[in-house]
């Protein structure tokens, strides 16, 4: 996630120059040391057996627990999957769904945050609403699609989101090389293997997965207007990253209640009468908590690896949901599908391999060009 990539990359590099940079105790050591070369030996043998027994320096914060952090965001995507199928499952209310994931993130962020939060200025919102918007929605339909068909299937039409993203890029007059197009084809056909037999493929949730699709993609193109915005220029990546929370929050909230808002009383009911309102509002709550860390930990794995590395791992922790919630949904998932998965990551790493060299060679070219 674009605006969620550098939400904590300023701090964690803060942090990784301080944890870096010499005490000044251990400056001053240093600098005395070499100031005492016409000592006695005795003296050096003091120094030499102080300097042993300092501790040795603190390891850079984080340094260690990539992995662990790496293991958290593959498990909390996971989670949210499953809980927001779990919840649809028992009432298919997308809006309400989303809404309660970006307005618990909101809280939590603002509790942790709050004492640093401003409110927008009119320039800050020209841009920071349209993202905000299309974040929300892409969500909204992701949601949709996984309450109309299986969780593995919709995760399967989410890896064509390369697709997507090249035909906006044409719509916005960037350019792609024949190596980047033609690895479309891995990608698309092995979306058609994984799917075929995998469960009951429906039109509604192959056309909400790909428009969602559509959304992603589209958050990328919002970033760099955000980046290139004057306005925003004050402000902390994390602080961006809780507004577009909070306008999201604030976009949710009134459509919710005005498109399912009349229908929750009975859905409510209903549940009650079968027993299953708490087990609903239990999945509800247990998906708002594992969006949030999902998005929360994106943010530190991303600040602590390259673009490119990142890029890499993305197709490895969709083809784990894909197969984990096959797993716990117990969903019809043979070889064929698995091997369709396969196909289908191996796509993208060659997608983000060519559209890396292409985005390069234009970089170049750009800078080959008289102004």
């Amino acid at each position: 996630m674009a605006v969620a990539a550098g939400a904590v990359a300023g701090e964690v590099a803060q942090r990784k120059s301080r944890a870096e940079s010499p005490a000044p105790a251990a400056c001053a050591s240093a600098s005395t040391g070499a100031g005492a070369k016409g000592a006695s030996l005795d003296g050096d043998s003091a120094a030499a057996k102080h300097s042993k027994e300092e501790p040795a320096p603190p390891p850079v914060p984080g340094s260690a627990t990539l992995p662990h952090w790496i293991a958290v965001l593959c498990i909390s995507q996971i989670a949210m999957f499953i809980f927001t199928k779990r919840a649809a499952k028992l009432a298919s209310l997308p809006l309400t769904i989303t809404c309660s994931q970006f307005v618990i993130s909101a809280v939590i962020i603002l509790l942790g945050r709050g004492k640093n939060f401003k409110n927008m200025n009119q320039e800050q919102r020209l841009v920071l609403v349209p993202l905000g918007a299309v974040w929300a929605l892409s969500f909204v339909l992701l949601t949709a699609s996984v309450a109309c068909m299986s969780v593995v299937l919709a995760g399967v039409v989410q890896s064509m989101e390369p697709l997507a993203n090249l035909i906006l890029g044409f719509a916005a007059g960037e350019r792609y090389s024949w190596r980047v197009i033609a690895t479309l084809f891995p990608i698309c056909a092995g979306v058609i293997v994984a799917s075929h037999g995998g469960g009951d493929l429906t039109a509604a949730g192959v056309t909400l997965a790909g428009l969602s699709n559509f959304g992603f993609s589209a958050r990328p193109f919002l970033v760099k207007k955000v980046k290139k915005s004057a306005a925003c220029a004050e402000l902390s990546d994390t602080a961006r990253f809780l507004h577009v929370m909070v306008v999201a929050s604030a976009l949710l909230l009134p459509a919710a209640l005005l498109v399912e808002g009349w229908t929750l009383p009975a859905t409510m009911r209903r549940l009650a009468s079968f027993g299953e309102r708490s087990q609903f509002v239990a999945d509800v709550v247990l998906s708002s908590v594992s969006f949030f860390i999902y998005q929360f930990v994106q943010l530190i794995v991303m600040s602590q690896m390259a673009p490119l590395t990142f890029s890499v791992l993305t197709p490895c922790t969709k083809a784990s949901m894909i197969v984990a919630c096959a797993l716990y949904f117990d969903d019809p998932f043979g070889f064929q599908n698995v091997a369709g998965v396969v196909i289908t990551t191996l796509g993208m790493f060659l997608f983000t391999a060519a559209k890396s060299k292409n985005d390069a060679e234009g970089a170049a070219s750009d800078k080959g060009k008289p102004f």
